[in-house]
């Protein structure tokens, strides 16, 4: 899938991103490609709990993207040098409690949300068992 990463945002306080964006070789614009791998440290400054993976021949990648990867590992595209820069994040004690909590928190939604879906099932198949159900209207006596 493609998109622009100014464009990305997400509601999830962890995710990971891979991406392989142009290298410069295939658009041939240096500052086209700059400006996207500046947008790639932007949006990981606005999702600082995500990991990243970004493979590039530019070698200047990480002046771009405005911080040094954790991991960085030479591989080959085809016959092109390219490197793997991984942004590997690391949690406090306090983030990974906050990390937890919110994954906690969307548990118990989840099971509330499956609990009222239950009780409105038993509630339609109450109603459907009832004989007189379909001779009361609401809001009426």
């Amino acid at each position: 899938h493609t998109m622009d990463a100014k464009d990305f945002s997400s509601k999830k306080l962890t995710g990971t991103i891979i991406t392989n964006p142009p290298y410069g070789e295939r658009m041939g614009e240096i500052e086209e490609i700059r400006k996207i791998y500046k947008n790639l440290g932007k949006l990981s400054k606005k999702l600082p709990y995500w990991n990243m993976f970004i493979i590039t021949s530019y070698e200047e990648f990480e002046d771009c993207f405005g911080e040094k990867a954790t991991k960085n590992r030479k591989l080959y595209n085809g016959n092109i040098k390219c490197y793997l820069y991984q942004y590997i994040r690391k949690f406090t004690d306090k983030e990974r409690a906050l990390v937890d909590s919110e994954k906690e928190k969307k548990k118990e939604e989840k099971e509330i949300i499956k609990k009222a879906k239950e009780v409105k099932q038993k509630q339609i198949e109450a109603k459907k068992q009832d004989p007189f159900a379909k001779f009361i209207k609401k809001g009426r006596r």
